[in-house]
This record gives structure tokens, sequence and C-alpha cells, in this order.
């Protein structure tokens, strides 16, 4: 494994188990413990959890920014056009929140809003690398997707909505 990316999973790992021991780290992102225990140390410090050396200034390996506070799952740091993306700022608030982060549902959903927000500059990449025999079945996934997450946003406003209205009924 590419020693940045190694960094990254356990940037990642850390932002979703931050009590998790050095070792689980280590293990779920493939890398030492003692660069696991750097990264938390890094990151503790807020600072980025690449080393100068790592950084290559390439949009795959050094998706973070100098200053800790900033740093978020690799593949949110840039994201696609204002109306379909989430703000860095709002992903890294969500990946502060105690109530996401402690709860096996809240570290389930940062884990899926992470795996499933695209890179604008990895949009080519990403729709180069599918043969076209395979377009209309990647077509058909990336709809059902989408549908999914359309049908998880309005129950969450229904019940903001909800919400709202029992608390002016009060």
């Amino acid at each position: 494994m590419d020693p940045a990316e190694g960094r990254l999973s356990a940037t990642e790992y850390l932002s979703t188990e931050p009590s998790a021991s050095i070792r689980k780290v280590a293990e779920a992102a493939g890398i030492t413990p003692a660069t696991a225990k750097d990264v938390r140390d890094r990151l503790r410090r807020d600072e980025n959890p690449l080393p100068p050396r790592l950084r290559t200034g390439s949009p795959k390996e050094n998706r973070t920014s100098e200053r800790g506070s900033d740093l978020v799952p690799s593949n949110v740091a840039t994201l696609p056009p204002p109306s379909a993306r989430v703000s860095s700022d709002t992903f890294a608030q969500l990946l502060r929140d105690p109530s996401l982060r402690l709860t096996e549902g809240g570290r389930a959903i940062l884990r899926l809003l992470h795996l499933h927000t695209i890179d604008e500059s990895d949009w080519r990449t990403v729709i180069d690398g599918v043969p076209a025999h395979c377009s209309r079945a990647v077509v058909d996934a990336a709809r059902a997707c989408a549908t999914a997450w359309h049908r998880v946003a309005e129950e969450l406003e229904r019940r903001k909505s909800d919400h709202e209205g029992v608390a002016a009924a009060r």
C-alpha cells in the first residue's frame, strides 16, 4: 500500500472510531502500529497526517489541508458542484458530532456519505474506468443509489418538519 494512502485510511478510521486502539487502527489501515501512532499524534496536534515527504500535491495523495481541523476523509476535500455537494466544513462538522461518531448508526451514515461522495476531479476517471459493456449496469446501480439517497433526504426532511411542528405547538 502507498504510505500516504495508509495514513489517510488511518485518518478516516480514526474519524469514525476515535477511541480505537493503535493496533486496531494499524490493522484496519494496513499500516504499522508506529505509523498509526504517528497519525493519531499528528491529528491530536491539529496537523496533517501526511508528513511533508509524503505530500506530493497530487489530488489522490494529498487531499488534506495543512491543519488537522480541516481534515475530512480523502475523497471529500474537493466536492462536486454546489447543487450536489456536501461542503468539507459540513462534513467535518458531522465527523466531530459525538451523536454520530459514537453510535453505530451514526458511524454507518458517515461511512456511507464518505463512500458515496465523488470528487469532481475524479468524475472523468470514474467514467473512463467503466467499460462499454458494463455501462448499463453501472447506470442502473448509480440511479438506484441516487434514488435511495433521495429517499433518505426526504425522510430526514419530513422528520425535521414534523419535529419543528411539534416544537411550535408547545
